[in-house]
């Protein structure tokens, strides 16, 4: 286009003008490759404006979905508060609170020097931290050592019931075996159930 700057050498851009059959540009000047022109970096986006202290300029930040984190779940408790690295979190709904009580958890309270919420709506009234309004699940912790140790006594409660259920039907098999159900009955195996166990899930789900 005449009267625009043109980047290269002259006399190339006036023979390639002749190729095309289109009038010579006007060299208003040469800007070389090495040029600081060249290799600035694009601006972030902002805005200014002129306020009584003077100029204000404001920068625009990434949308906010570029800085989510993605290193936990939806439903992981710690994608919403900073609480030390030893605590299990656990939601426990008021429902199940009333009837079965806290269960060796403790709430995890807005006061708590050592908890930072990163989502200021879920500070319920009462101190507690809770999802989906005041009347949501509350947000509870204990030492994950003290966890761990609940699981396992847990898990020894149910492989003694369990034991339990296989050793009276094994001897029930002898029983009908022996004729105490008569003598034209006999029971020729059992067998206890092995999937009826609830599966232990992740405590923050």
């Amino acid at each position: 286009m005449p009267g625009a700057p043109r980047f290269g050498r002259a006399d190339q851009l006036n023979a390639m003008a002749e190729r095309q059959g289109e009038p010579r540009p006007e060299i208003l000047g040469h800007i070389p490759a090495d040029s600081p022109l060249l290799s600035e970096q694009p601006s972030k986006p902002s805005a200014s404006w002129s306020g009584p202290s003077g100029q204000i300029d404001m920068e625009e930040g990434p949308p906010p979905w570029e800085l989510e984190d993605f290193t936990y779940s939806n439903s992981d408790a710690r994608r919403y508060v900073d609480v030390p690295a030893n605590w299990t979190l656990f939601w426990i709904n008021p429902r199940l609170l009333e009837s079965a009580g806290w269960r060796y958890w403790q709430p995890v309270t807005t006061g708590h020097p050592q908890v930072t919420v990163k989502i200021k709506q879920m500070h319920a009234p009462d101190g507690n931290i809770r999802r989906e309004g005041e009347k949501g699940d509350i947000l509870c912790w204990m030492y994950t050592s003290w966890y761990q140790s609940l699981q396992n006594r847990t898990k020894k409660q149910t492989d003694l019931q369990t034991q339990t259920a296989i050793d009276r039907a094994a001897s029930l098999k002898e029983d009908f075996n022996r004729g105490k159900y008569g003598p034209y009955v006999h029971l020729d195996s059992v067998q206890h159930p092995t999937h009826t166990s609830a599966k232990i899930t992740n405590p923050t789900d």
